[in-house]
C-alpha cells in the first residue's frame, strides 16, 4: 500500500470518477484503473465499485485511514528534508474532526510542502 496507490485511491473516491482523478493526478485514466487494480490485488479485496464509482464497504473502511496515512508520510518527508537543510519553519493547523476530510488534509499537506515547513502538526479537538 504505497503512497502513490493510496493517493490514487483517495482521488478516485473523492471525485467519484476515474477520469477526474486522472486529471487531478496527471495520469491517464488507464493508469488510474491499473493502480486501483494493483491496490485491490495487493489487499485481496475490491475497494471501488465501478458503476457508479464509489467505495465498497472495504474501500470506505480504508478511506477512513488514507488521509492520516498520507499526512504522516508527508510529515516524515518534511522531517527528512529538514535534516538535509532544505526546509524551514513549522506549521500547526487546528481543525475540527468533521472537517478533517481526506480532501482537507491533502490541502493542509500541500500547503505545508509549499511553505517549506519542516514540522507539520494537525490538531483536532
Amino acid at each position: 500500500m504505497g503512497p502513490r496507490l493510496l493517493r490514487t485511491f483517495s482521488a478516485v473516491i473523492t471525485h467519484g470518477s476515474f477520469s477526474y482523478a486522472a486529471r487531478e493526478l496527471g495520469y491517464t485514466q488507464s493508469a488510474v484503473s491499473q493502480q486501483i487494480a494493483s491496490l485491490e490485488g495487493e489487499l485481496g479485496v475490491e475497494l471501488v465499485c465501478r458503476r457508479p464509482v464509489g467505495p465498497t464497504q472495504a474501500g470506505a473502511r480504508l478511506m477512513v485511514h488514507v488521509a492520516s496515512i498520507l499526512l504522516r508520510i508527508d510529515a516524515a518527508r518534511a522531517v527528512v528534508r529538514r535534516v538535509k537543510g532544505k526546509t524551514t519553519g513549522r506549521l500547526t493547523v487546528g481543525i475540527c474532526p468533521p472537517a478533517a476530510t481526506a480532501h482537507a488534509l491533502r490541502i493542509i499537506g500541500e500547503v505545508s510542502r509549499r511553505a517549506g515547513a519542516h514540522e507539520l502538526t494537525v490538531r483536532t479537538s
